[in-house]
Order: structure tokens, then sequence, then C-alpha cells
């Protein structure tokens, strides 16, 4: 796995995913490479791959420079793409194996972009299922034998999804949506986790963020006009998925967005939000919101 330099997007469309797919088929032809999953996202990728030749490194080298060239030509960019070299770990437990391909195809459910793994587009999760045609290139047959059929497959991730299966020992997640547990709000700014939340209801999130920014929801949606970026706006989509905790499907269509943007303006609460600015100002207040609200309830 690998993640975008200094927490940028590297997927930004559908070319990007179609591209960096295109690169890793011509990787399977060159170094023998056997891909058994993938789950693209908008700032970082997993791949669950094997080598038989032994060249992972050789097989990587050409997908990430290759990719990154393109990237970089084709967004007049500058620079590293990917935050150094890749992660890799050595899999050896068939319970490992299996429970790591669930992880890979619950990648975007865990970040609130779609509700259910088959909604989602860039991953191998509707090759498996055979709601999408399967790439030549990708092996599915190895852990549909592992698992015993398609439907046991399914069942799996879901029951992986819904806390019914546990990891393996040595399980260690990589991806940033596990960093902090789904039942606690963390600070974008860099602090601790404030605790269990009292969740908050999507109309008391709403009138939160327009008593903090001053903005209604209709210009939350919209956008002031001349505004260059709408900070607000990045706000509450942050404060709808964190104290609301609506998926991101949920929260582009409260904002009248879509589940791409909404991620991406958590991003960049997550970055600008550390600085002296009123987006730190205005996450301050909200957090400060969340502990009394949290206080009340356990009054």
């Amino acid at each position: 796995m690998n993640r975008g330099a200094r927490r940028q997007m590297v997927f930004l469309d559908d070319t990007c995913c179609v591209r960096f797919l295109s690169l890793l088929e011509e990787a399977v032809a060159r170094f023998d490479l056997v891909v058994l999953g993938y789950a693209l996202m908008p700032n970082h990728f997993h791949l669950m791959v094997r080598t038989p030749l032994a060249n992972l490194g050789q097989s990587m080298k050409y997908v990430l420079s290759r990719y990154g060239y393109w990237l970089n030509k084709t967004h007049a960019w500058d620079g590293s793409v990917f935050r150094g070299r890749y992660k890799n770990r050595v899999v050896t437990e068939d319970a490992y194996w299996r429970y790591l391909l669930a992880y890979i195809h619950l990648n975007p459910v865990r970040s609130g972009l779609v509700m259910r793994p088959d909604r989602a587009n860039w991953t191998s999760h509707g090759a498996y299922t055979g709601r999408d045609d399967r790439p030549a290139w990708l092996d599915v047959r190895e852990m549909v034998d592992l698992f015993g059929s398609v439907e046991k497959l399914e069942k799996y991730v879901s029951d992986v999804h819904h806390g019914a299966e546990s990891p393996p020992p040595g399980f260690e997640p990589d991806d940033m949506f596990a960093r902090h547990r789904r039942d606690e709000l963390a600070d974008p700014r860099g602090g601790s986790p404030g605790g269990p939340p009292h969740r908050r209801t999507p109309e008391e999130a709403i009138a939160d963020l327009e008593a903090v920014t001053g903005e209604s929801l209709r210009e939350l949606r919209t956008g002031r006009p001349g505004r260059a970026g709408h900070p607000a706006r990045w706000l509450a989509m942050w404060w709808l998925t964190a104290a609301a905790r609506l998926s991101g499907v949920e929260t582009a269509k409260i904002l009248r967005s879509d589940p791409a943007t909404v991620t991406r303006s958590i991003q960049r609460v997550r970055t600008r939000a550390k600085g002296a600015c009123q987006l730190s100002e205005w996450v301050a207040t909200l957090l400060e919101l969340h502990s009394v609200s949290r206080g009340q309830k356990d009054q």
C-alpha cells in the first residue's frame, strides 16, 4: 500500500483509476505478478498480490513511477506523488489472507464513500461477486476456492463489516480510517480523540454549523458568490461525518455534493485546521459543543 505525498489526492477521478489499473495489468504481463485484490481510494491504494518470481520491488517501481510521471504530466504537478516507498507485509496464514481481502474491499465503506462494498467502483469486490466484468489480469479463483464459494466470500465480508468476524492475530491495519475507533471524535488539528460522543442528529449537526459559521444550510450547500474555496462547506462535510456519524454518501446527499468531494473536504479540514485560521477556530468551537453535549448526556 501507499498514500499520496503530503496527504494529497492521487486518484482524482475515474481516468486516474483506469490509468493505474492499466499499469497494474502491464505489471502482470511483465513480471508475472499475481493480483488477487485491490482498492483505489482518493489518497491511497491497497493491493493484494503474490510474486512467484520474488520481484515485488521491480513490479511496484514499474507501476508507481509510471503512474507518478503520468499524473505529474497530466496535471502539471511537480515532485513526488507518493509518500516514499510503498509498505508491504508478507502473509503466510490463510486466516490473515481471508481477512485481508475483506479489509481491502471494505476500505470505501470505512471511509464513508459508500454504504456497502458492492457499491464501490474501484475495488475488486464487484469482480468477485459478478457485479462487474472480471479483468483477465485479476485472479479471483484462489480466494473463491479458499472461501468455498462466492456466497461464502460475500457473507464473510459482511460479517467483517458488522463486527461478527474479528481480525486474526497480528493483523495491523494501515489506512487512515482505522486510526480512531468509530465511536471516537478525533480532533483534526492533531489532538487526542474526544471520547465517546453524544451522537448528533443531522438536524443538530446542521444547527451547530449554522450557529458557528453564520451560514445557512442553503449557503453551505451552494457557497457564497465570489468566494475562493468554501471552508464552511468543508467544515460541514467534516462535522456531519464526525458528529452525526453519517457516511460520505449521506453527507453528500444533504449538502448536494458527491462522496469524493466529501472525502476531499474532510482532508482539507484535517490539513488546514492545524494552523491559526478561521477554520481552526470553528473546529475548536464545534469540539467544545461536542464536549458540552457529551457532559449533559452523562448527567
